[in-house]
């Protein structure tokens, strides 16, 4: 049977005393589908990138299962069902793929923060400057052979 990751998000609304009831139903359709959940965690509650079903917060809850291939669309199926559920998405997760270690979920504006402090040069360095391109200059042309280039073209139409 192969991994999954089942990344799904809760909204805001619902308290941290009423997520382990979220958590069960969750639970339960996933135990449905005759799957064996190694892991479930909340990972967090986080700002959305953009507002879903008009919440713009919610608890982000990752599960890591072993399951059959023909029971993720049934699965798939009853998440987006839920009502108690924003967001649902199932990832194959390939073995040997996976960095060891914790995983933590951050907000998209944590992950933009990161990115730019990993492009960011070290403290003390000047961060390296382009030098200019050359731009190539044709001489101009005088209004005398402007003119005859014009003549020149319209000629070769009329003909």
């Amino acid at each position: 049977m192969p991994n999954y990751e089942l990344l799904y998000i809760i909204p805001a609304q619902y308290t941290d005393a009423e997520l382990p009831a979220v958590q069960k139903k969750v639970t339960g359709i996933l135990e449905k589908a005759e799957v064996k959940i190694s892991r479930h965690d909340h990972a967090g509650k986080l700002k959305l990138a953009y507002p879903m079903k008009g919440h713009r917060y919610g608890h982000y809850m990752l599960v890591e299962f072993r399951a059959e291939p023909s029971v993720i669309a049934k699965i798939t199926t009853d998440l987006r069902l839920a009502t108690e559920v924003v967001r649902a998405e199932v990832v194959r997760v390939e073995e040997g793929i996976r960095a060891p270690g914790p995983r933590t979920i951050v907000s998209h504006e944590e992950a933009g923060f990161r990115a730019r402090e990993a492009a960011a040069p070290l403290s003390g360095t000047p961060a390296p400057v382009a030098a200019p391109i050359p731009v190539p200059t044709k001489p101009s042309l005088t209004s005398e052979q402007l003119e005859q280039k014009i003549e020149e073209i319209l000629n070769e139409q009329v003909v």
